[in-house]
């Protein structure tokens, strides 16, 4: 519905129709731009530091090489296999016994096969733009994800995308805006939204997305990247949940209006570890604002004692 609606908008504006440039995905390209060779070689020294820190062999450190060449996602770059091949050293390392129980050239087996899957490359991205600027949101997939689902915001944020492309056109330049453009637009379209944010409690709800947003990149941004992707939400067990207007009544009205405005959306009856979470996840403006993963599902575990808590605290 959302890349209808775009298509449809740019039908109305004269410089696409006439120009028969009536689909928005087509003009937002979705391959990553790759670090420089200068990071690139920054990213290759860290690497190998982390093997002799971790007293990994260079026959350990070939083989997870080879597992990541073999993943079957395509086009990767060297700065990706770089950033898997780290995040799988970390890994290797809390899967086996102290290594000071095993001579230097020791190349202990892991406890658990290291898996290389689309949640190491997700994660590899998300350290990647972290550390060294590569953009993280571009394409027409993650302009929708960054929408929440909500038409308004959908054509807010894609207006400023849109009225880049028409910038271009105007000049005579090609339509297409490169990845790094786009998220750059993105992220600055959404730190715009924040600021401007003027609602009931806008100010609690801006310090409560805050708290939750900067304990899930801390967690994000783990060496070994144990939570995959990413995290971006706040997981209070359902039971608990349930109780917040009576433990919690401040926050429940925080809360209340950081639903309404898409700050915050509320997942509730979510199973996760054999148990029934009430997940707090971040709207996609918050998401673009921190860095955060558009991938849902992640999430921290916490109580509602501490987020209030926290909350307080900060205000």
């Amino acid at each position: 519905m959302a890349k209808d609606m775009a298509n449809r908008y740019l039908s109305q504006m004269a410089e696409f129709s006439t120009r028969k440039l009536v689909s928005l995905d087509s003009l937002l390209p979705n391959e990553p731009e790759h670090i420089t060779a200068a990071k690139i070689s920054d990213l290759r020294s860290k690497v190998d530091s982390t093997q002799k820190r971790l007293r990994l062999t260079k026959e350990r450190r070939a083989r997870l090489l080879r597992d990541v060449e073999a993943y079957e996602g395509t086009g990767l770059g060297e700065d990706d296999r770089l950033a898997m091949l780290a995040i799988l050293m970390h890994r290797y390392a809390k899967r086996i016994p102290q290594t000071g129980l095993f001579s230097e050239n020791a190349d202990p087996d892991p406890s658990r096969p290291l898996a290389v899957d689309s949640s190491v490359f997700e994660a590899s991205r998300l350290h990647l733009f972290h550390s060294y600027g590569r953009p993280y949101y571009f394409g027409i997939d993650d302009l929708c994800d960054a929408s929440s689902e909500n038409a308004e915001q959908f054509l807010r944020l894609a207006a400023i995308l849109v009225e880049a492309i028409a910038t271009r056109l105007i000049r005579g330049r090609p339509a297409s805006l490169r990845s790094d453009e786009q998220d750059r637009l993105l992220r600055e379209r959404a730190a715009s939204f924040i600021k401007d944010w003027n609602f009931p409690q806008f100010d609690h709800v801006r310090t409560l997305v805050d708290l939750i947003a900067k304990q899930c990149l801390a967690v994000s941004l783990e060496p070994n990247a144990w939570i995959g992707a990413g995290a971006n939400a706040y997981g209070v067990l359902q039971t608990e949940f349930e109780r917040i207007n009576t433990q919690e009544p401040d926050l429940g009205r925080t809360l209340k209006y950081a639903v309404a405005y898409n700050a915050i959306t509320l997942v509730p009856q979510y199973e996760c570890k054999n148990k029934i979470w009430c997940l707090l996840e971040l709207g996609g403006i918050p998401k673009l604002h921190y860095g955060l993963t558009l991938k849902r599902g992640g999430f921290i575990e916490g109580t509602l004692s501490e987020l209030a808590s926290y909350n307080r605290n900060s205000a």
